[in-house]
């Protein structure tokens, strides 16, 4: 038999609109999928117990086929099942080249993209503006940086995301420059980064995992600009076999990546009144989040109360 998994500390946000009002850290048994792209068909419930140690909540199964479970609340076996919402896992599969990556793009997404791009490069004197920083002499300055960015953003803000702060996440950024694994973007306007993107490689992935640009600078199209020429690099670095941008929607992903996954991801919680109170409330906040959504989106409000809410954050 094999031991239980060790717990880890996962966030659960709850959200208002696009305010974080609180968080919740069920200590979960996190069950991977090792290769991207790939989803899993769900054990039985019973399976699931012999894997929690006694302070674990419950397990968090990633990339779950969508067709087992529902979105929402319900049982599973003796468990709390929550699936929070269909999920998608977009990336990019390198080519042999990148003017073949670039080649399956549409007419007009081509020629967006090159006017982005000119028009950014046109205002540097010499050069494209991107800074490509690996060594652990480079992640202090990195950091501090891409941290002035981040402060900008309505992420950081709102959702209190952004790129971290602690001590921590800087010792992580020196560990994996010297194991030779970091990669921080810095886009400059200039003298003056306005643009960052943090990744890291993994085997044979490249994971685009923190980004963020200054809401000033908008209206130069930096994320795009610096993830264009991010693609570049991806399929320069040898034996780079993938682009992650990790789950969820996002415009830039769907426009940039070549493969998607559809999935969901199961949390199975022990049936306790406080996990059965904390679950209820993540969704029930969830679908009133959803319905004001499309209340406003109905009355043509919706662009208009997301600029305003990110610009008195």
């Amino acid at each position: 038999m094999n031991p239980p998994i060790v717990p880890r500390k996962i966030g659960l946000r709850f959200l208002l609109g696009e305010w974080a009002i609180g968080m919740w850290y069920p200590r979960l048994a996190v069950i991977e999928q090792r290769d991207l792209g790939a989803v899993a068909s769900p054990q039985a419930p019973e399976a699931y117990e012999v894997l929690l140690s006694a302070d674990a909540a419950g397990v968090l199964c990633h990339r779950i086929e969508p067709a087992h479970f529902d979105v929402g609340i319900g049982r599973y076996g003796r468990w709390l099942r929550y699936v929070r919402n269909l999920d998608v896992h977009y990336f990019i599969e390198i080519q042999q080249s990148w003017d073949a990556y670039f080649s399956k793009f549409t007419g007009k997404s081509r020629q967006n993209l090159r006017r982005s791009v000119k028009r950014f490069t046109e205002r540097q004197q010499g050069g494209n503006g991107v800074e490509l920083m690996t060594s652990p002499a480079d992640m202090p300055r990195f950091h501090r940086e891409a941290l002035r960015i981040s402060e900008q953003t309505y992420q950081h803000k709102l959702l209190k995301s952004g790129l971290p702060t602690d001590d921590a996440f800087v010792a992580h950024l020196d560990k994996l420059a010297r194991e030779g694994r970091a990669r921080g973007y810095l886009l400059h306007d200039g003298d003056h980064p306005v643009a960052y993107a943090w990744c890291s490689v993994s085997g044979d992935v490249l994971k685009y995992e923190v980004v963020g640009y200054l809401p000033e600078s908008a209206d130069l199209s930096p994320g795009t600009v610096l993830l264009y020429h991010i693609t570049k690099d991806a399929h320069a670095i040898p034996n780079c076999k993938f682009l992650d941008f990790g789950p969820g929607e996002a415009l830039y992903k769907s426009m940039f990546a070549n493969c998607k996954v559809e999935y969901v991801d199961l949390y199975l919680f022990r049936m306790t009144a406080s996990n059965v109170l904390l679950v209820g409330l993540h969704r029930s906040l969830s679908l009133a989040n959803e319905g004001l959504g499309r209340l406003f989106e109905a009355v043509g409000m919706k662009s208009r109360i997301k600029r305003l809410i990110r610009a008195i954050s």
